[in-house]
């Protein structure tokens, strides 16, 4: 069973394109002699997969934070003036002066990345990143035990 999150199932598509490039053609074109195209093949498959990792899970979640921040700011300033602000799980402020200061904390929490949703994209419970190391060390020990 694969068990993914997200797009976290594109690094199986790393790991298949790294045999298939670096295994499958060059032993079918130049057989035993090909083993080292493996290195090349998984070296530029996990860099992809790192970078494609990086993208999804930390770049692309804090652009989005900073683009709708500032709504989400005249949001809670409105919800504030109309008196009916309160934070999650926390009782309803008891003054108008609680009610700005728990507001000006909770925006400052999520101006600094507090919430965003960063490594969503998982596969087996490990962000996509961190597969593109996974997949460079296969394809640099894949030579050596192939005999």
């Amino acid at each position: 069973m694969i068990i993914w999150r997200g797009w976290g199932i594109l690094a199986v598509g790393f790991f298949l394109a790294a045999g298939i490039l670096g295994v499958a053609i060059p032993f079918g074109i130049w057989g035993e002699a090909a083993k080292w195209a493996m290195i090349p093949a998984a070296l530029a498959a996990g860099a992809g997969c790192w970078f494609t990792g990086v993208h999804l899970n930390q770049t692309k979640p804090r652009r989005y934070l900073e683009e709708q921040l500032p709504l989400f700011q005249q949001q809670v300033a409105a919800s504030v003036a109309a008196g009916t602000f309160r934070l999650p799980n926390q009782p309803p402020p008891t003054s108008m002066e609680e009610a700005r200061g728990q507001a000006a904390g909770y925006l400052t929490f999520l101006s600094q990345g507090g919430t965003a949703q960063t490594n969503r994209h998982t596969l087996f419970f490990v962000p996509l990143q961190y597969w593109g190391i996974v997949i460079a060390i296969w394809g640099i020990a894949m030579p050596f035990l192939l005999k």
